[in-house]
């Protein structure tokens, strides 16, 4: 059997002697680690879970807005092909006592929402009915107790 003598070098056996002493992480070391971790965990995990909610409803409310500016510019072609305020709204639509082939339609699908409309000119309720199926039930109300579910606007010209 020969033996083999290996010659290293001086600056390898300086990186030798360095890496000795490494043996990895120390389990205070890792605890620590995990502690600090856990504690940003509590902190910011309450922040982000009601956000989901809270979109859900903003979302609920936009929708309810595209409903009144539906009905502004529905109300202003009124006015544009007429040259007369609208007398009514009945059946998703402005409408004028002298003629009802005059009438022109809101539409009531905005974006990936269904919004309904009811009430009289003077106070027009724009109310959200239906919402995209994957969110499940909503309430559209955030977190903060604001209640998105409806709102009413008025149109009396006079």
């Amino acid at each position: 059997m020969q033996l083999i003598n290996y010659n290293i070098g001086g600056n390898m056996r300086k990186s030798l002697k360095l890496l000795r002493g490494q043996e990895g992480f120390t389990l205070i070391e890792i605890i620590a680690v995990l502690v600090v971790l856990g504690v940003l965990a509590a902190i910011a995990l309450p922040k982000y879970q009601n956000l989901d909610q809270d979109a859900k409803a903003r979302a609920c409310q936009g929708a309810i807005s595209a409903g009144a500016t539906n009905l502004s510019l529905a109300y202003s072609k009124f006015l544009i092909l007429n040259s007369v305020t609208p007398s009514s709204f009945s059946a998703n639509a402005w409408q004028h006592s002298s003629d009802s082939n005059r009438a022109v339609n809101v539409p009531t699908v905005v974006g990936d929402f269904n919004v309904s409309y009811s009430g009289s000119t003077d106070a027009l309720v724009v109310s959200v009915v239906n919402w995209p199926q994957a969110w499940g039930s909503i309430n559209c109300q955030d977190t903060g107790g604001g209640n998105y579910t409806n709102k009413t606007y008025n149109f009396n010209a006079t």
